[in-house]
């Protein structure tokens, strides 16, 4: 079913410090869809963690927005444009709590995005 989905679909355990405060999160899960999207398979991904491979999490306040989901439970859910592999794209992410972690599904927007800013240059 994971690898049957176009989207996403990514799970994380929260890495805490000697405090309890969450800290990076650590892959535990990818599906296909999410291999084909960062290029990594699962013994490169697996075991790794959150801020590795994407350190601009921390400083961006998306950590502590993850950290919030995991501590209250509340989902999240947001719209971002992020460079990766420098090619821009916008991303719909939904972020819920699993254990003492979250589950997190993108759905990549960046083809809706492209051809609703050419429909709005053609009417203008």
């Amino acid at each position: 079913v994971l690898d049957g989905s176009q989207n996403a679909i990514i799970a994380f355990d929260a890495v805490r410090n000697t405090t309890g405060q969450i800290v990076d999160f650590r892959y535990v899960l990818q599906n296909e869809a999410n291999r084909q999207r960062v290029g990594r398979p699962d013994d490169v991904l697996l075991g790794r963690t959150m801020l590795e491979f994407f350190p601009d999490v921390a400083t961006s306040g998306l950590l502590e927005k993850y950290a919030r989901v995991v501590e209250t439970g509340e989902p999240l859910r947001f719209e971002l444009e992020f460079t990766y592999r420098g090619e821009p794209g916008w991303y719909d992410y939904a972020v819920l709590k699993r254990g003492d972690g979250m589950v997190m599904t993108v759905h990549d927007k960046t083809t809706e995005r492209r051809n609703q800013v050419l429909e709005t240059m053609l009417e203008t």
